[in-house]
């Protein structure tokens, strides 16, 4: 047995004077008789190896097409000879056998076809294309037009792929056209408009096709893929789920439904698609489970069939199309019945934003192309439409286009006897990867929950370990740790990523965020400022935003909120304004931005902010009506800052007694501006009530004793000159004396409002109050 799993006979060799034939050679020899001939002996043993070869002896065949070469020298034995090298992927052979063809009929131009097959599997594209135009001077068919159209589509010369896919279809050229040929054309012309993403265009052509032949699954799984780019998820859901009712046993086509229906981001859909991945998966699990199951492999049917063209470019819309097939006497055969196996088309994936969202958008995309793929979580471009992992193509039943005859093939498509390379197992698992990041992504999704977040962790290690050359793996994995709050895993997940790709925008992003929660934020800066230095000038902010392939407002969004964390309001300003001139409509920047304002002292345009961020609806309507009330006060229109205060009260939860103290003595102060002593007054009862609350649950903390605690406190301030300055012991006893000075604050404005209302003896007890070691003000 050969690597490729081919039985290899015997070759003749020379024992003394005695020659050892090889079973086959002896088996075509067998019917040579003496009286014959030279041609008839080369015709016999040309008769003969070609029946070894359609039973699975192709170096047999080879050793016999050889024997009848030395006969005879014909073009018909060089062409069985080269189509036995080409199934053993022998393409230099296969092309000098064409070579000496095209000697014995130099005007042939099905010679220079196939010879121009061959110099394309041996990536020597412009001598294949120059092989193909003298084909097409000699033989204008639709066949030549077509195999020189594969070859432009396997390369990625799409425009002129689809200018002879048109002359083939017989638009553009005389001649009728077999039907099942035209569909052939028009669906391959169709995967070219894809890769060009001309998305309408593949929606006519493939609709044509479903019009003669309503049971194309390839056709249909097309349809549905364009109709997701152009989001129609609707339509392109009901193409994949007749595609699935025709074949339910390709794994790709559940794949492709799941995606559709993720992309919705509807929970329901997305729930659906977590079930299409399984389905999916439990598929392609089957088929690996019987890989060392050698009695069950026929069984199987294969919907990602090997790419025998190895080492070709690895190109979504790249088909193993072997040439014209000849008759014994060496004539074309009809053009329908071309042998062609699909390579794989996958789905683009991607993921996009921060890791909290889930992209539902197009994405994944959520996925990946070759240049390393998938969505994000982060959400994937669908230009490259067809990719890696969700293959289209397939040999699926009924699909009228690109299948195989099984006359002298086995197992998936290979050669009888052969055995399955391990290559093709490789691609399965591949697909497999695939399908378990796509249900990554949906779980996650689906369902916020620690429980759910580690089954798609799971997931995608699982993944890793099928496939652990694709960025957006490591990136689904990295955000399934992050919702754990896992950083440093997710950082070293990210980090692997940087270290093959430093300039991956969304690995920047997300290892800036865990630097930033792991507080590190001037690293996590760094990375953010790393983005905006690759993206471009910052004046182009549209076109960095299709650079980065996720929205730049995001990283001038974090990098402006920690400026503000780290109190540096200016820097925070500018990266805030950047975010908001790019994406007007997010109220949590104008907040920040306004907060930043009026820490400036910019308290008109810190108003305005604050005015724009509710009518956005920010979430948080509580922290706005007070930060809002705050700078209105300090403008002078202290009404209208205590009817903030006011609603800000009304939406405190009922629990939160800090947040009580701190709007009631905010009203109060709005109300002393007033002139309402007396409501000012009862306001402040009620927060020095409220805060004396909190001071008792604190020191009840500290010790059981309150009576204790109080002479604690004493001696301590007694010890550092009743200084409100020094450090504390604890934590705990800084929490203490926070909450005595706010005592102190109440009372003191207590003392203001009686002494207004000229109750001197009550504001004298509390100025009194005021002055005692204990609540000294410094």
């Amino acid at each position: 047995m050969n690597k490729k799993g081919v039985s290899v006979p015997k070759k003749r060799v020379d024992v003394g004077d005695e020659k050892v034939l090889s079973p086959a050679l002896t088996q075509a020899l067998a019917h040579v008789k003496d009286f014959m001939t030279e041609n008839q002996k080369a015709s016999i043993i040309a008769r003969e190896g070609k029946i070894i070869m359609d039973a699975g002896d192709i170096r047999g065949a080879i050793e016999c097409f050889n024997e009848g070469i030395s006969y005879n020298p014909t073009v018909s034995l060089f062409s069985l000879r080269a189509t036995a090298h080409k199934l053993l992927e022998m393409y230099t052979e296969a092309y000098f056998d064409y070579s000496y063809n095209i000697r014995l009929e130099p005007e042939n131009g099905m010679h220079y076809c196939n010879r121009g097959l061959c110099l394309s599997r041996l990536k020597k594209v412009s001598m294949a294309l120059e092989d193909f135009e003298v084909a097409i001077q000699y033989d204008p068919s639709t066949t030549n037009y077509y195999s020189r159209a594969t070859t432009y589509a396997d390369f990625g010369k799409f425009e002129q792929a689809i200018a002879d896919f048109t002359v083939a279809i017989g638009e553009e050229g005389p001649g009728t056209v077999p039907t099942e040929f035209k569909l052939r054309c028009k669906y391959r012309r169709a995967l070219a408009y894809y890769e060009l993403g001309k998305y309408e265009e593949v929606v006519k052509d493939t609709n044509q096709i479903l019009l003669l032949d309503t049971n194309s699954v390839q056709a249909r799984a097309l349809l549905g893929r364009a109709l997701k780019v152009l989001n129609d998820h609707k339509k392109a859901e009901e193409q994949l789920s007749v595609a699935i009712l025709l074949d339910a046993t390709q794994a790709n086509l559940y794949i492709e439904r799941g995606d559709i229906r993720f992309r919705t981001a509807q929970r329901i859909k997305v729930i659906e698609a977590v079930y299409d991945f399984d389905k999916a998966i439990a598929i392609l699990e089957k088929k690996l489970d019987a890989r060392n199951n050698t009695h069950t492999q026929d069984t199987l049917v294969s919907n990602t069939p090997f790419n025998a063209r190895r080492g070709a470019p690895h190109r979504a819309s790249s088909h193993f199309t072997v040439a014209p097939k000849e008759s014994d006497e060496g004539e074309m055969i009809d053009p329908t019945q071309l042998l062609s196996i699909p390579h794989h088309n996958y789905t683009n994936s991607t993921m996009g934003v921060s890791f909290s969202q889930i992209p539902g958008g197009v994405s994944s995309g959520a996925t990946s192309g070759t240049g390393r793929h998938k969505p994000s979580l982060l959400s994937k471009s669908p230009k490259s439409g067809l990719n890696r992992h969700n293959s289209i193509l397939s040999n699926g039943s009924g699909s009228g286009m690109g299948s195989v005859s099984q006359q002298s093939h086995g197992t998936y498509g290979f050669p009888t006897g052969a055995q399955v390379p391990a290559a093709f197992y490789r691609e399965i698992e591949e697909q497999l990867a695939d399908a378990l990041f796509k249900r990554t992504q949906a779980k996650l999704m689906a369902d916020p929950d620690q429980a759910n977040v580690e089954s798609a962790l799971a997931d995608g290690l699982k993944a890793l370990t099928l496939f652990n050359e694709d960025d957006d793996y490591y990136m689904a994995v990295a955000t399934c740790y992050m919702r754990l709050n896992k950083y440093d895993e997710a950082l070293h997940m990210l980090q692997t990523v940087l270290d093959r790709s430093p300039n991956n925008y969304k690995a920047l992003y997300h290892h800036a965020f865990c630097q930033r929660a792991s507080g590190s934020q001037k690293h996590a800066i760094e990375g953010l400022t790393k983005i905006l230095a690759l993206s471009g000038p910052e004046s182009s902010g549209s076109i960095s935003a299709s650079k980065l392939a996720m929205p730049i407002h995001r990283v001038y969004e974090m990098r402006g909120t920690m400026f503000h964390e780290m109190q540096a309001h200016k820097l925070a300003l500018h990266d805030l304004g950047k975010a908001i001139a790019i994406h007007p409509v997010g109220a949590d920047n104008y907040y920040l931005r306004g907060d930043c304002h009026s820490k400036l002292g910019n308290y008109e345009q810190a108003l305005s902010d604050y005015d724009t961020a509710e009518e956005n609806r920010f979430d948080d309507k509580c922290a706005l009506y007070i930060a809002r009330g705050e700078v209105r006060r300090l403008l002078g229109r202290s009404e209208e800052a205590a009817n903030d205060f006011r609603l800000a009260y009304d939406l405190l939860d009922k629990g939160d007694k800090v947040g009580r103290v701190r709007i009631l003595s905010f009203r109060a102060f709005c109300q002393i501006d007033q002139k309402s002593y007396r409501a000012a007054y009862d306001s402040l009862i009620v927060a020095q009530a409220f805060n004396k609350e909190i001071l008792i649950e604190k020191m009840s903390k500290f010790t059981a004793d309150l009576e204790a605690a109080e002479e604690m406190i004493h001696k301590y301030l007694q010890k550092h000159n009743n200084s409100w300055h020094s450090k504390p012991l604890s934590e705990l006893e800084g929490d203490i004396l926070y909450l005595k000075r706010i005592d102190w604050i109440l009372t003191y404005h207590c003392a203001l409002c009686e002494y207004m209302q000229r109750d001197f003896v009550h504001a004298q007890e509390l100025l009194e109050a005021c002055l005692t070691p204990d609540t000294r003000k410094p």
